[in-house]
């Protein structure tokens, strides 16, 4: 049993005809496929001056980002220069470790009659906070009047630092007051700090320029104009 291949024709012949004035011509439509001829170094030349899809795609994205990059970097710097007074009062901050707590902290509480000052295991984790816990010596020292005094020594202690006591406050439990503190490590927590001290005020007023211009008269009062 044979079987027979189709052929297909790889040219058409067309003929065109005028009715009108007896004209014709013929068009031949052909179906081979033709291989362009191309110079010897095609192959160099492509990889050199051409970028395949992928790899233009890429190249398009690089700049995309490197400029979105760059336009964030220049309002990085527009905003700090707005807020130098606030960027100049983090750089003041000081972040002492948590070993440098315990010796900033226990002599301040042990003269104000709180002895047996200690840290706990701090708790690691978006923020750094840690546990501490000290004995009231003073016997007649009631639990409000012993809460309110821990607290107020540590935050004037703790204010040109970093660190914070928690908004939960101090615990007080038959003279054994505990409580705990924050740090605040990145830049926005920062930031987000020195918005609300009484430094930045100062700092804020110090960098206004004098708008009151003013001489002294004849009988020593000062003019303002």
């Amino acid at each position: 049993m044979t079987h027979k291949t189709k052929e297909y024709k790889k040219s058409v012949d067309f003929l065109y005809t005028c009715p009108s004035y007896h004209h014709s011509y013929k068009e031949k439509l052909d179906f081979k496929s033709k291989k362009e001829a191309v110079g010897p170094n095609y192959d160099k030349d492509r990889a050199h001056y051409c970028l395949h899809d992928k790899e233009f795609r890429d190249h398009l994205f690089g700049m995309r980002q490197t400029i979105e990059d760059m336009a964030e970097l220049g309002k990085e710097f527009e905003e700090k220069a707005e807020n130098k007074h606030i960027y100049d009062v983090i750089d003041e901050i000081k972040k002492p470790k948590i070993a440098e707590l315990v010796e900033i902290l226990r002599p301040v509480l042990k003269k104000s009659g709180y002895v047996d000052f200690n840290f706990g295991k701090p708790e690691i984790g978006k923020d750094v906070i840690v546990g501490f816990s000290c004995l009231d010596s003073k016997a007649d020292r009631n639990d409000y009047g012993s809460k309110k005094t821990l607290e107020k020594l540590i935050k004037k202690e703790l204010g040109d630092t970093n660190w914070r006591l928690m908004s939960d406050g101090v615990s007080y439990r038959l003279g054994y007051l505990s409580g705990r503190l924050r740090a605040y490590e990145s830049e926005a927590d920062l930031k987000q700090l020195v918005t609300k001290s009484d430094k930045l005020n100062s700092k804020r007023k110090a960098s206004m320029p004098d708008d009151n211009l003013s001489i002294e008269g004849s009988n020593c009062e000062k003019i303002i104009f």
